[in-house]
């Protein structure tokens, strides 16, 4: 026995062990969610699979039948029981011990195929080997013949979206077969497909279990696929599992009301093959040996009480005897061989009913039935033939009958406001009125009362003190800390500044235009070039590049800070709804609001200006980070995870990468913020471009304003177009690397060709 489960649950909700004490009443799956608000999605189940059986579960929907299959590897994990693999129950096991079992012992396939899409096919069925930390070459190797008993090595290099959905879920069984693994675990695999292709992803299922016994748990709801590819079938409603056994057991002598309906018309005709009813110890068997000849042939059979006998030898079928053709072989003095008779002939055990239903009528006795090599099954009867058709038409009670209620609430609406502004009373005194020093003078305070009608005439809070007086604070008691931020933005500013200002002009010009060929095409690279001329040839070409390197500068603190921030948001749910409120406070701040709080604590000048363009931009990248990694599909994390993959090797392998369209527009949307703070960080004294601009403003200069202007947009263009290139995956460049492509890709063709 390689799998057993023993008094298996598993309760769905907070604080699961509520439910037990109404389970030991007996109360049923609908009354303790109506108690508890708890779901019971697998009660009290056992279950003792066989090596190399394929074992069907089966049940309706909301039977547990797909939580079961997820309790097998713990995708779910139990409430209360065991899960023994091997004689190890995997409930009780470490994560890390959990996973080997995953990546060596147990393989599962989807409904939904959970194919990465940025993966090809070879790389799809190599996927769990990947996680395993199987050598490329090896790993690639075993997928190929994986993909070969599958009949797809010829798409190896295709994509998932290029294949039509049962060759997507052949992979998908290859990828669980590349593994090698003792259990196999299939949860309604083959639904999806239309009936045609799912009827021969089920003949391949067969021929690849006639080719290597494994274990299979099958999941389905179509009885005729269970009863098609089963050895055993177990029936589960509301969690239970209702009865366990063969096809034929079940089909004849089902448990309950329940199973009986749920095989109400099945054409077993369809279903059943000759080998499912042949019955091996019926008819007379000859067996030939030497010495035994016809006259001890109709000895047997006389003995039997038989007519017709089946000659076998060594297991092999050779033929069907009567009385008549073995009296006639021994009145000539002829051996057996001479007495075997040209009908009934032997049907193969594949052989359905309905097409043995004319071999059996015409026969003059039971049919013989043989397996590969002429090796003898059994015999198959007019009365066996009967039977094998049980009363399916009873007419029994729907045991799933439920009547369903719908409710509905209204929200309720209000409304209203008030108008929060109003004009004091008041007259200035005669003294103030005629004194010089108007400027220092003011009224006398009018008494103050309490106007319904204009409530907020005076300040109820003082945010505005407590603002100046927190800030204040921070600043008397953090300082060091804001000069210690200072550091490694000046260090990298300086950096960015002496690069982009140290070259000469034309030699920046030329390699800003290879970066943008390699990054996204030769006309991005021209344009690049183009632009960048344009700019130095009206004047603004080292405003451009401090202002390129301000921007850099806050966009690498953004990246090094949003990246890890939004990860880690996107897997903790606590995190996320502290976090999320100042991320939109952030976002929603004006501008300009930033700037105060900013020159109170780190000065005026450009290391500050990252400062606020770093505070200012960084909110989209954290949202789209989070927005990304949780739009990656719930069945691939699934998938990964069934395959054994970690934590780190799910966010790397498979997060990250789907998420990667997503991030980069989150930079992208990061990096246009950030050149828009720029420029209004230059009221603090931000050099750049900006700085122009505000210049020109001040000035009434619309011609150096212009320049300014002109120099940020064409910026802020290349920018843009440049890191919406970053999100381009290899299928954009052929399925090549990235530095295969562009000028690298001129330097390195002639060394990869050799």
């Amino acid at each position: 026995m390689i799998l057993e489960v023993k008094n298996l649950y598993k309760i769905f909700g907070d604080n699961p062990e509520r439910a037990f004490k109404y389970i030991e009443k007996g109360a049923t799956k609908d009354v303790i969610l109506e108690k508890t608000g708890l779901s019971l999605g697998v009660k009290n189940a056992s279950l003792a699979i066989e090596e190399g059986e394929i074992f069907v579960i089966m049940g309706l929907s909301g039977s547990g039948k797909s939580t079961m299959v997820r309790l097998l590897n713990r995708l779910i994990e139990p409430t209360r029981g065991q899960v023994i693999i091997d004689g190890v129950d995997i409930a009780k096991i470490s994560a890390s011990e959990l996973r080997d079992v995953r990546r060596n012992k147990i393989s599962m396939v989807f409904q939904s195929f959970a194919l990465m899409p940025h993966m090809n096919v070879l790389n799809n069925t190599a996927f769990g080997m990947e996680l395993a930390g199987v050598a490329l070459a090896e790993r690639q190797e075993k997928a190929l013949e994986a993909l070969r008993q599958v009949g797809l090595e010829n798409y190896a290099h295709a994509y998932p979206d290029e294949l039509s959905g049962g060759m997507r879920q052949r992979v998908g069984l290859a990828r669980a077969l590349a593994i090698n693994p003792d259990i196999l675990l299939m949860d309604e695999a083959f639904s999806a497909l239309d009936p045609l292709i799912r009827t021969e992803m089920q003949d391949e299922l067969v021929n690849l279990q006639a080719r290597h016994q494994r274990t299979i748990v099958f999941i389905s709801h179509d009885l005729d696929e269970a009863m098609r590819i089963g050895d055993r079938i177990a029936i589960m409603q509301g969690g239970e599992v209702i009865q366990v056994g063969t096809p034929d057991e079940i089909l004849n002598n089902p448990a309950n009301d329940y199973v009986r309906t749920f095989f109400r018309g099945v054409d077993i005709s369809h279903v059943f093959s000759a080998k499912d009813i042949a019955r091996r110890s019926a008819g007379a068997l000859i067996r030939k040996a030497p010495g035994f000849g016809p006259r001890s042939a109709i000895k047997l059979l006389q003995d039997e009480d038989r007519d017709y006998g089946y000659v076998l030898e060594k297991q092999k079928f050779l033929g069907v005897v009567s009385t008549d053709s073995l009296k006639a072989a021994l009145a000539a003095g002829l051996g057996l061989d001479s007495a075997l008779l040209d009908s009934p002939a032997a049907v193969p055990a594949d052989t359905s009913l309905s097409d043995l239903l004319s071999h059996v009528a015409q026969a003059p006795c039971a049919v013989p039935v043989v397996g590969e090599e002429n090796q003898y099954v059994g015999i198959i009867s007019k009365s066996t033939l009967l039977r094998a058709s049980p009363a399916m038409s009873q007419e029994t009670t729907n045991p799933w009958d439920s009547g369903t209620a719908a409710s509905s609430q209204a929200a309720p609406t209000s409304s209203g406001g008030a108008d929060a502004w109003g004009t004091p009373d008041g007259s200035a005194t005669p003294d103030a009125a005629s004194s010089s020093d108007w400027l220092n003078s003011a009224p006398a305070p009018a008494p103050e009362h309490f106007n319904i009608m204009d409530p907020f005439h005076k300040t109820w809070i003082p945010l505005d003190h407590w603002v100046t007086t927190g800030i204040d604070w921070v600043v008397n008691h953090f300082r060091p800390l804001f000069q210690g931020i200072r550091v490694p933005v000046d260090y990298i500013l300086s950096a960015f500044q002496q690069l982009l200002l140290g070259m000469p002009a034309p030699v920046a010009i030329l390699v800003f235009a290879l970066i943008a060929w390699q990054i996204a095409t030769p006309a991005m690279g021209i344009a690049t070039l183009v632009s960048l001329i344009v700019i130095g040839a009206i004047g603004a070409w080292s405003q451009a590049m401090v202002t390129l390197a301000l921007v850099l500068t806050a966009l690498m603190f953004c990246i090094l800070i949003g990246l890890p921030l939004g990860i880690w948001l996107a897997r903790s749910e606590r995190a996320a709804r502290i976090v999320r409120p100042l991320l939109d406070a952030m976002q929603t701040t004006p501008a300009f609001v930033y700037l105060v709080p900013i020159v109170m604590l780190f000065g005026i000048g450009n290391v500050p200006g990252v400062v606020v363009t770093i505070i200012f931009a960084l909110p989209p990248i954290v949202r789209l980070t989070i927005l990304g990694i949780k739009q990656v599909p719930a069945d691939l994390i699934e998938a990964s995870e069934s395959f054994g993959a970690s934590p780190r090797q799910l966010l790397f392998k498979v997060q990250l990468p789907l998420a990667m369209p997503t991030i980069m527009a989150g930079v992208n949307q990061t990096l246009m913020l950030a050149l828009s703070m720029v420029v209004i960080a230059s009221m603090i004294a931000v050099g750049g471009l900006g700085q122009m601009v505000l210049r020109g403003i001040g000035r009434l200069d619309m011609g150096l304003a212009t320049v300014g202007g002109v120099g940020i947009v064409i910026l802020a263009i290349i920018l843009d177009r440049l890191t919406q290139s970053f999100g381009r995956d290899s299928r954009s460049r052929g399925n090549r690397h990235w530095y295969h492509t562009g000028p690298l890709g001129l330097i390195f063709s002639p060394s990869r060709k050799k």
